[in-house]
């Protein structure tokens, strides 16, 4: 990606200036094929100086776009994740513990810290590359106090923006591990290895830093390479076997204290509250909303009123804010390196939905209520309502006095429903379990609902399904004719709008041949015609050879049949 000035950062006496915050950008794919091709790109971008890079695709082709995943406005989203085989590995600040210079021996220091990433990564073929801020600030003759690198491996399987993520911070925990071990000092909540590089809108940078005013580049021509190995591609299965699984904070899995820690120490008073429910309750709340979605649609529904919209809005946070409670119970907890951010979700999404003019300490109590069961109230009392509860909190008691964001929205928090189900990820077994909806794709909650009614009925087969559903085309038509819109005649059958258009795409013909040849009597006064009819119902117009292989019949009786029932293009029906 290109905006025509200089991708990176800028070094001077005084000051570090990073990347200018542009708009809009030229994006070009690149197609390359194992370590080496990649290297050779990641090298060239580099010597160009003008592009970075992005570990995503696309969304649109025009000339220019924004870095973004979401439409701004009347803009269309510019990038999309993507399912890749490169894995870029950003190492951020790592303790320098084995005192190697990168500007005197650059590959003794590259082995080291690959060595610390671990066996799966060990002895691959992969593209190194210095960070801007590596020995930038360290005098001459000394080594750096930390290393900061980025390394592009090869993966045997492609893996898509979450996998990545996902990937990433189960390596920053074994890094911190490892470094620990050796005697590291790590800031809590410093990332070793940052997951960020896994969004596609994230800019992963190649061009070298600019020195101003003086000072000089240590490490000129030095940083890039190719490190060979004995293979070339990463093995996925082994990084997901050997790697740490992120830890479990919940409830359900406190950590184990030895007594003699717990007596030293010191006692603590806290105020407690209980719960408002120890689970969520999910179908009683999915019944709730609905009930009202429906007032809300037999109310103003059409009306195109901002207050209709606003109250559908209202309706979809406070769904979503149990269901990711609910989904974090199910899965046992929450994981730490996700729990600041999924907490956030859940209470940015309740308080969004809550009614203005509510006091702080019921909306403090609604959200405790909400999450204790999902993380517990340790966590809650030493942590959330000091940081993220008291700026949400802040932000709804802003809104309620009427304050507006300087771009004229709301102060409240919101996430679209696209990130709520990239971050959380629910599997279709988790949508069907859960009756998930606004944490649920459209295709997973309609496959749920389908597959739902269908057990209410009984297990039929696809064609039984279609030849019922084609039944319906008389009908279908009907209504149409008397000026019903496709939306109201699947509300009048109870059928998606999906198999309406598809039913209304029918030709004429087709429909008369349904409503008179399908018709039960018809079909226990001639078993042929029948089964034919129910075939042409369910599977459409075909040849008579392939209606003769579904039915093991003669072709030449089945064409008979078939022309008989006017079937046959082309050929006089029989009287």
């Amino acid at each position: 990606m290109r905006t025509g000035g200089h991708p990176g950062k800028t070094f001077t006496p005084n000051k570090t200036v990073p990347f200018g915050n542009h708009l809009f950008f030229q994006a070009e794919p690149i197609e390359f094929s194992g370590p080496r091709e990649m290297h050779q790109m990641l090298v060239g971008l580099a010597e160009e100086g003008r592009a970075f890079v992005v570990r995503g695709q696309r969304a649109h082709r025009g000339d220019y776009l924004r870095r973004t995943k979401t439409g701004k406005g009347t803009c269309p989203p510019g990038l999309k994740s993507a399912r890749l085989h490169c894995l870029p590995i950003d190492c951020d600040k790592w303790a320098n513990l084995a005192g190697l210079d990168p500007r005197t021996d650059p590959q003794a220091a590259w082995r080291w810290m690959i060595a610390i990433l671990g066996d799966e990564f060990s002895g691959v073929t992969c593209s190194a590359h210095w960070s801007s801020s590596c020995c930038a600030l360290t005098p001459v003759g000394e080594a750096p106090a930390t290393l900061d690198a980025r390394f592009w491996f090869w993966l045997d399987e492609p893996l898509g923006e979450q996998g990545v993520r996902s990937l990433l911070k189960r390596l920053d925990a074994h890094v911190r591990a490892r470094l620990a071990e050796m005697g590291a000092s790590i800031a809590k909540g410093h990332r070793l290895v940052d997951p960020k590089v896994a969004d596609c809108q994230q800019p992963i940078y190649l061009a070298p830093p600019r020195f101003l005013d003086g000072m000089t580049d240590p490490l000129p021509g030095k940083r890039h390479t190719l490190i060979e190995g004995s293979r070339d591609a990463v093995s996925l299965m082994a990084c997901r076997s050997g790697l740490p699984e992120l830890e479990i904070a919940g409830p359900s899995a406190e950590r184990d204290v030895p007594a003699t820690e717990k007596a030293a120490k010191a006692p603590r008073v806290r105020k407690t509250l209980k719960a408002l429910h120890d689970v969520i309750p999910l179908a009683a709340s999915a019944r709730l909303i609905a009930a009202e979605r429906e007032a809300l649609d037999a109310a103003i529904r059409g009306t195109g009123s901002s207050e209709y919209r606003s109250a559908c809005v209202n309706l979809y946070y406070r769904r979503a804010a149990l269901e990711m409670a609910a989904l974090a119970i199910h899965r046992g907890g929450l994981p730490v390196g996700t729990r600041d951010l999924h907490c956030t979700m859940i209470a940015a999404a309740y308080v969004a939905s809550l009614p203005l003019g509510m006091t702080a300490e019921r909306v403090r109590r609604e959200l405790r209520g909400l999450l204790v069961p999902v993380v517990g109230d340790d966590w809650i009392d030493g942590e959330w309502e000091v940081t993220a509860d008291a700026s949400i909190i802040g932000r709804y008691l802003a809104a309620s006095h009427g304050e507006k964001a300087a771009s004229g929205k709301g102060l409240r928090y919101t996430y679209g429903k696209q990130r709520l189900i990239e971050e959380w990820e629910p599997t279709y077994d988790e949508v069907v379990a859960l009756g998930l909806r606004s944490l649920a794709t459209d295709a997973d909650r309609l496959a749920a609902q389908r597959n739902a009614a269908r057990q209410a009925v009984g297990n039929k087969t696809k064609d039984q399904w279609l030849a019922a559903a084609r039944r319906l085309a008389p009908r279908v038509h009907q209504l149409k004719a008397e000026g019903m819109s496709a939306r109201g005649i699947g509300r009048e059958l109870g059928m998606p709008i999906s198999k309406i258009l598809r039913l209304l795409a029918l030709d004429a013909e087709t429909v008369t041949v349904l409503a008179e040849k399908g018709s039960p009597e018809v079909q226990m006064s001639d078993p042929l015609l029948g089964a034919i009819a129910y075939l042409v119902a369910s599977r459409g117009f075909e040849m008579p050879e392939e209606f003769a292989d579904a039915l093991g019949e003669p072709v030449a009786l089945i064409t008979a049949t078939m022309t008989g029932m006017g079937l046959m293009p082309g050929l006089p029906a029989a009287a």
